[in-house]
């Protein structure tokens, strides 16, 4: 059995408390750390159920050659429930004002409404002036018009029915017209244009979730530099002007395409980061410190902090003897669909606080950089860390559909769950593909700490470096089902199936 480091701490490490870190010192050397989709309706909006996800960018953000067209989604209602508007996702040079229109099967025209406050992306919502009745096993159309030809496409999504409560669709989903404002007849099978209907159930009670599906995004496997980060909006680092607001923000502030050179830290929360770049320049970030942190020396933020659709680059630092020692991001934060490369390490969830669920979706962690001797005082990486988890009972975290790859000469692990800081708890791991030159997926109890209900399901892992899996001590996982060692000429990526492993063998 291969060595496993017993201390791959995180970057963060470095600000750690005096006996702390003694400790650590004596125990070992220290080291760095669009699809159109189903989902089950949240409870806090039972009653409004529509097919879209509201945080989902599009496989093909920007699709279309100019041409006007009327785009629309075929659906069926299995319940009497009433249409109450329209979502669209607007891509870039989709220009509106935007016109959508509800339709009877036949054609027949049931209600028109046009966007109002349209953003410059994103998810765009319309409700009509009156909800409509739709009839029970009746089929409908829900459509708009984009008079500049541009558009978001999920190519090859609808390979068989959906459900999400009383609405399914199917195939034949995506339907459009030559001409904005006609019905639209025309099929492109497979396909999703990112319509959508919002219905409301009947009495407002909650909708069925039965056979809706859990995920929200594409498989881990999937993932690569151009369909995540920057790249799907036409952007780029360079492209980006540079952040010049404080390196502390407030609650409630939006840094949207923006390029940050410096440190930066959330402990206030509420803050989103969108479609921006973070790429901290040559000196700007302390040996073992993140580039972006939830907590500093006034706290943790007790409110939601988001990025998503960004870039983290860690190539202006310099070199591996800087790189290797400074991280992407620590604390928590719900994460979707970042491109993080450069770095020791990747996402290292350690000063998580006792009350925020986080969301870590679709992100791609790789190009990790090694310094010196792993064995001796070389740094460690990982392309994602858990260090701590804790505190109310419900609280989730679900590390759903990302890419980790720790393919580096000091590599541990693509994902490695070590409760250093503290107790684990509610734990998902789902539809990731994780590899490199560790082993893939670790699980630890140490420190006088413990992790407990922790499931991995559906996860594709390499058999490269030390292995697929490693559950070094601890109660082991509640849940193993359906991983696969990963094998990218197979259907779905599955290899041959992986036996839930023992703790310490």
């Amino acid at each position: 059995m291969p060595h496993i480091p017993r201390r791959d701490l995180s970057v963060a490490t470095a600000r750690l408390s005096a006996p702390a870190l003694l400790l650590a010192t004596l125990l070992t050397a220290l080291a760095t750390v669009a699809v159109l989709m189903v989902v089950p309706v949240p409870r806090a909006a039972a009653a409004r159920v529509s097919l879209l996800p509201d945080e989902e960018v599009p496989t093909t953000p920007v699709a279309g050659r100019g041409h006007p067209r009327e785009l629309g989604l075929r659906f069926k209602t299995s319940a009497s429930v009433k249409a109450v508007g329209v979502q669209i996702y607007k891509a870039p040079g989709n220009d509106g004002p935007h016109r959508a229109t509800l339709w009877t099967s036949k054609g027949k025209r049931l209600a028109r409404v046009r966007f109002a406050n349209e953003t410059a992306t994103g998810l765009q919502t319309a409700r009509f002036d009156k909800p409509v009745r739709l009839t029970k096993g009746r089929t409908y159309v829900v459509s708009y018009a984009t008079k500049t030809g541009r558009y978001s496409l999920d190519d090859g999504y609808f390979t068989g029915r959906v459900t999400s409560g009383p609405l399914s669709a199917g195939r034949r989903a995506a339907v459009y017209a030559m001409k904005p404002g006609k019905f639209p007849r025309r099929t492109r099978p497979g396909a999703s244009f990112n319509v959508d209907v919002v219905v409301r159930t009947a009495g407002g009670g909650p909708a069925s979730t039965q056979g809706a599906s859990t995920s929200t995004s594409s498989p881990g496997w999937t993932l690569n530099a151009k369909n995540v980060g920057l790249a799907p909006f036409g952007l780029s680092c360079d492209s980006l002007p540079v952040y010049t607001g404080p390196d502390r923000p407030d609650a409630g502030t939006v840094i949207s395409e923006k390029r940050i050179t410096g440190e930066l830290y959330l402990s206030n929360g509420g803050v989103t980061i969108e479609r921006s770049c973070i790429q901290p320049q040559a000196g700007a970030v302390g040996k073992g410190s993140p580039t972006v942190s939830t907590s500093d020396w006034r706290g943790e933020a007790s409110t939601t902090v988001t990025i998503r659709d960004s870039e983290f680059d860690g190539s202006l630092l310099a070199g591996p003897a800087e790189a290797a020692w400074v991280g992407p991001f620590q604390g928590v934060a719900d994460l979707q669909r970042n491109y993080i490369h450069g770095f020791g390490s990747g996402i290292s969830l350690l000063g998580t606080g006792d009350t925020l669920d986080a969301l870590i979706e679709q992100n791609y962690v790789t190009d990790l950089v090694a310094d010196g001797d792993a064995a001796t005082t070389g740094n460690h990486s990982s392309a994602f860390t858990v260090r701590d988890f804790t505190g109310r009972a419900d609280r989730q975290l679900v590390i759903r559909n990302n890419r980790f790859d720790e393919d580096t000469e000091n590599a541990t692990g693509a994902l490695f769950i070590q409760p250093y800081a503290g107790d684990i708890t509610n734990t998902t791991i789902e539809g990731n593909l994780l590899e490199g030159e560790g082993y893939q997926l670790i699980l630890q109890a140490g420190f006088g700490n413990s992790y407990r209900n922790m499931r991995a399901i559906n996860n594709r892992l390499t058999n490269t470096g030390h292995g697929a899996t490693y559950v070094s001590s601890g109660p082991g996982w509640t849940q193993w089902e359906n991983n696969y060692r990963y094998n990218p000429q197979a259907v779905d990526g599955r290899g041959a199936r992986i036996p839930q492993p023992q703790v310490g063998g």
